[in-house]
């Protein structure tokens, strides 16, 4: 009877370790939404606030702060979207969501979409003779 009590307690406190971590780990991949910041490259201050809802507002000294504050917000807000997106374009859907996905990226893989994010990747002439007429 004391093997069960003990196997009962190293199961609950399995797993509130593992709920602890679990939600450390949520916790640590929320982007910072308040405090100060330090990132290089940056001319002048850009300052980003946000409001009761999380609606940023962006305070730049330039244009160039202003985009870059605004791209910083999006990666921020939208990073599972970009990372979702860019794993669409390369056919890579099924390291993240497993098989259901991968008929849709044998589809995409197929039409090549993925070479058109390589900066060498050019449609010459014989690629658009291909391309029939109403789709130009």
């Amino acid at each position: 009877m004391k093997w069960l009590r003990r196997s009962a307690l190293v199961v609950v406190l399995l797993l509130v370790v593992g709920a602890g971590a679990g939600w450390w780990y949520a916790r640590a991949t929320l982007p910072k939404t308040d405090g100060t910041l330090a990132v290089p490259g940056l001319g002048a201050e850009v300052r980003i606030e946000r409001d009761g809802r999380g609606i940023p507002t962006i305070h730049a000294a330039s244009a160039e702060g202003a985009m870059f504050g605004l791209g910083f917000v999006h990666a921020q807000d939208r990073l599972w979207q970009l990372e979702t997106h860019h794993r669409i374009g390369s056919g890579r859907l099924a390291e993240a969501f497993g098989p259901p996905a991968l008929e849709t990226d044998r589809f995409l893989r197929a039409l090549e979409a993925f070479r058109r994010e390589h900066p060498g990747y050019r449609i010459d002439d014989a690629m658009w003779e291909r391309v029939r007429p109403r789709e130009r």
